[in-house]
């Protein structure tokens, strides 16, 4: 009997630890991307997003402005380079497109803000993933989820005595069932 429970820790030990190197950049992807995710009120998790007031000199009268009119305009100010396209969301207001951004122009006064928009290196490709593309990356964060199910469960039986389980492993587990639920219970209330 202690032979076959010796071999029982010894194999759960090195299931958890060779899940554990495997899937160790994942998680911190994951761990990382989620970071960014909760706080998406505070901040944009996917793009640095810059605001610049501009002014530009093109008529007040939507029929008269043309693509080549609005390529001179923003060549005075350097920004012809990544223009796309323009429509008019009404008939004061202009909205120029951009490769990386936007500007809404208003007409009468021909000022507006030029607003453009970066990918937030790595972050945005880890909460591209961390949102779920499909394909075969349903699968791999299937298998990552059960992954991490067999690492937490294995966890609980590395230490052995009063560190493990047995000791005060029980209460800092139940206390983290017990929290889990109570903010449960409070925020669907």
């Amino acid at each position: 009997m202690e032979i076959k429970n010796r071999n029982l820790y010894k194999l759960n030990k090195s299931i958890h630890r060779d899940f554990g190197y495997f899937f160790f950049f994942l998680t911190i992807i994951y761990c990382i991307s989620g970071l960014a995710l909760n706080h998406h009120s505070d901040w944009n998790p996917d793009f640095e997003v810059h605001r610049k007031e501009v002014k530009l000199n093109l008529p007040s009268n939507i029929t008269e402005i043309n693509n080549a009119l609005i390529k001179a305009e923003l060549s005075k100010i350097n920004e012809n380079d990544n223009y796309l396209m323009y429509d008019a969301p009404s008939p004061d207001k202009i909205k120029l497109y951009f490769k990386d951004g936007s500007l809404l122009l208003d007409l009468s006064t021909g000022k507006g803000e030029l607003e453009r928009v970066k990918k937030r290196a790595l972050i945005f490709e880890s909460n591209w993933l961390h949102r779920n593309p499909g394909g075969i990356w349903t699968i791999i964060s299937d298998v990552f989820a059960i992954s991490l199910i067999l690492l937490s469960l294995t966890g609980l039986f590395i230490l052995k005595g009063q560190k493990g389980l047995k000791g005060r492993g029980k209460w800092l587990v139940g206390s983290g069932i017990v929290m889990t639920i109570l903010i449960f219970f409070i925020m669907s209330i």
